[in-house]
């Protein structure tokens, strides 16, 4: 008989042995034929992810139309299409890896001694509680018969069973979703489990969860038991409701034709956080006052995992907070792109879904967790934090020239129009004094001199408006070098017949910058902005799933030809995440109709110029590809 063995994964250990079909997934088994369905607890895997079939001596794999794929040996399946299996073949759903045997060696063999009585291996779980293993060795130790030292041993048992199965838990629903699972496995003769949350403050209790087997019986609870398991904060076994006097009068009791029924509150340092009532429909007595027992203490395994989830979500909140605030900071430093990193962050996470449902080409087998999806979110929202660190002048600079720059550019060109007339009338009247004109060729004169300065003034006026329309930043690279050359090389002459040039040379240079609007220096302490980003982020305490932030952001201005900023990083060094939000800030940047320094342009030309700096080598030419064709650049 051919074997699954798990290697890695939250169920390292567990076997599988298959006849003629198994199916691996994370949906409920069947109850009548537990060899057919490999019940698995990663998250990542789908209800139904696969199926295993037999035909004559081979074994072929189908995956069935799994949310993160499957993968034999590496490969990744097609949906439905079956892919054959070799002895020692490995098999990867979500973060479990599987190890296929055609036969059951001598070493997979010895896996089925029996177990200790707790065996706690390597894996996700994070510990919900803490045993004093003295004191339990003690008790059981101390046991009067054998019987109670295995009943010691089975509520043991099925402790350990419920507590790492929601170890690794923190979605609320997920969590409701594998205690009703792991009751149901722990139970065997529960027909219905029914998990509710309570309210103190308020009283209000509210369904966290509930499931019953394929009887079809009514979902529906009594309250009556409820309420005397809430106000009385005990933990009660009815070993038939129907027919116990104290519930006779009861009409909820006798309209569900409940029978027997263990409930339980979930106390939490003294608190009720809600409870837990098992029961059965059809027959009398199916619990036991030892089934009480183990549902007490899984209830108190249950009330630390809802706590947990709750102040992990209370954390996640604080977090979000803290993020939000700190979005908040960067756009009162930048009031000219508000929106900027919400918008960037939005195009991020959109691009990266569209990157997890393509299949085809060197994409194919890039997929993101929903933890990574996370991570990158805050990553493209934090991204421009370094910001508050450069100059608010430099930040929010319009036009290569400041304002106050261009004013003494003006000033001196209206300075130079003050001094030629000067010039021209003094020479008049020293013309007039050394050789005497008469009244009519003192006006013809003067006419030429009004004329002559007349066209100087143009001319100043001309220069004027050719400076003013160079201090317009570029959007793209423009060529210069003739730009300005004829002004930059005429002086004037000042009230003491000093040569004075009409634009000194930081003008000249400064209007000559070919894109955008920053010197040389502005533009290097710009990009310093990613280095601050980088040192702010490596100061936060993050999350093991959330480390990597500082590493994503620090590198959304890096090309794939070594052209971009801080480090010059190539393609290969780049992380796909950073390829990814590169290509959202550039949109957005393009896109934007908030900068006072360029006009926008509509989406198709930013589009254009995306592919076109991607086949220049700077950005991931299959990446925009899908920002592209996925549409993950609409709001």
């Amino acid at each position: 008989m051919a074997v699954f063995r798990i290697i890695e994964g939250p169920d390292a250990g567990q076997e599988f042995h298959i006849s003629d079909r198994l199916t691996f997934g994370r949906g409920k088994r069947n109850r009548e034929d537990d060899t057919d369905f490999a019940t698995l607890s990663d998250l990542q895997i789908s209800r139904e992810h696969l199926v295993v079939v037999r035909d004559g001596d081979k074994y072929f794999a189908l995956d069935k139309y799994s949310s993160n794929g499957s993968y034999v040996d590496g490969k990744r399946l097609s949906p439905n299409q079956p892919s054959p299996l070799r002895d020692q073949s490995q098999v990867t759903l979500g973060t479990t890896v599987i190890q296929f045997h055609t036969n059951s060696s001598a070493a997979i063999a010895t896996n089925h001694a029996s177990p200790s009585l707790v065996s706690v291996t390597s894996g996700n779980y994070s510990p919900s509680m803490v045993i004093n293993a003295e004191e339990w060795l003690d008790q059981l130790q101390a046991a009067g018969s054998n019987a109670e030292a295995q009943n010691l041993s089975r509520q043991l048992k099925a402790i350990t069973q419920v507590s790492l199965a929601l170890g690794g838990t923190t979605e609320i629903s997920e969590l409701s979703e594998q205690i009703i699972r792991s009751l149901f496995d722990v139970f065997e003769n529960a027909e219905n489990v029914f998990l509710f949350s309570y309210d103190a403050k308020t009283g209000n209790l509210a369904p966290l969860g509930s499931s019953s087997d394929d009887s079809g019986l009514s979902r529906r609870v009594s309250r009556t038991i409820i309420n005397q398991v809430i106000n009385d904060r005990n933990a009660i076994l009815i070993f038939d409701a129907v027919g116990d006097k104290h519930y006779q009068n009861n009409e909820s009791v006798h309209a569900l034709q409940l029978r027997s029924v263990i409930c339980a509150p979930l106390l939490f340092k003294k608190q009720i956080l809600g409870l837990v009532q098992i029961d059965s429909r059809s027959d009398a007595n199916r619990f036991s006052e030892e089934d009480l027992e183990i549902l007490t203490g899984i209830s108190a395994q249950i009330a630390i995992a809802l706590k947990n989830t709750e102040l992990f979500r209370d954390i996640e909140n604080l977090l979000e907070g803290f993020v939000s605030a700190s979005v908040q900071v960067i756009e009162a430093r930048d009031p000219v792109t508000a929106g900027h990193s919400f918008r960037v962050a939005h195009y991020t996470e959109s691009l990266a879904a569209a990157v997890n449902r393509h299949d085809s080409g060197v994409l194919r087998d890039i997929r993101f967790s929903d933890k990574q999806l996370r991570e990158l979110r805050y990553a493209s929202l934090l991204h421009d934090f370094g910001k508050v660190g450069i100059q608010e002048e430099i930040l929010t600079k319009e036009k290569k020239l400041f304002k106050h720059q261009i004013g003494n550019i003006q000033l001196r060109f209206e300075y130079a129009k003050a001094c030629m007339e000067r010039h021209f009338y003094y020479n008049a009247l020293k013309n007039h004094d050394t050789k005497y004109l008469t009244k009519h060729q003192l006006e013809e004169r003067l006419a030429q001199l009004h004329d002559q300065m007349q066209k100087k003034h143009a001319r100043l006026d001309a220069h004027l408006e050719k400076i003013m329309r160079q201090n317009k930043p570029n959007l793209t690279h423009a060529d210069m070098s003739e730009m300005l050359s004829d002004i930059y090389e005429e002086n004037f002459a000042d009230l003491y017949n000093a040569d004075r040039p009409l634009l000194t040379d930081f003008e000249f240079s400064a209007l000559q910058i070919p894109k955008g609007s920053l010197t040389p220096k502005e533009r290097r302490e710009v990009e310093m902005h990613v280095t601050h980003t980088y040192n702010f982020l490596n100061l936060i305490p993050w999350t093991e799933d959330l480390r990597d932030i500082p590493k994503i952001a620090y590198a959304h201005h890096e090309k794939l030809d070594g052209s971009g900023y801080p480090n010059q990083l190539k393609a290969e060094e780049i992380p796909v995440q950073s390829r990814i939000m590169t290509i959202a800030d550039i949109y957005d940047a393009l896109t934007a109709s908030d900068r006072p320094y360029k006009s926008s342009v509509v989406p198709e030309i930013a589009l254009d110029m995306l592919t076109q700096e991607a086949k220049a080598g700077k950005l991931d030419t299959d990446l925009v590809s899908v920002f592209i064709n996925s549409k993950s650049y609409q709001i």
